[in-house]
């Protein structure tokens, strides 16, 4: 069944692209990626990002995984994830009243063309 669930997943891509600048499935075919995703295999942030205590970096790899659940059922729904950085951000502005929302914007728009 095709409906917004996959669309979910796949901006749990541009997020991992976000974070790391690379793209996930960059070096093999279709079908290659397609068998990878079935297998439940998901991206693995370097280190340096998995260790981040950056607020940023925290919520952008909390809605990674949020849409990155292989199961459907589980996987949150486009507003969820709005939702949830929506909060984000509004946190992040209690504490950094200018700084953290334009921060969390120019992470956000550092994605290429390549990715859409």
């Amino acid at each position: 069944m095709v409906d917004e669930k996959i669309d979910v997943y796949s901006l749990g891509n541009i997020f991992f692209k976000l974070l790391t600048k690379e793209r996930k499935y960059n070096d093999i075919d279709v079908s290659e990626a397609q068998k990878l995703i079935v297998a439940g295999d998901i991206p693995v942030l370097p280190g340096s990002l998995e260790e981040s205590t950056d607020p940023v970096v925290l919520a952008l790899k909390r809605a990674m995984h949020m849409c990155l659940i292989l199961d459907p059922e589980e996987r949150a729904t486009a507003k969820q994830v709005a939702d949830f950085l929506e909060d984000e951000l509004k946190k992040l502005e209690s504490r950094n009243k200018r700084r953290a929302p334009r921060r969390l914007l120019r992470t956000i728009t550092k994605v290429d063309n390549s990715v859409l």
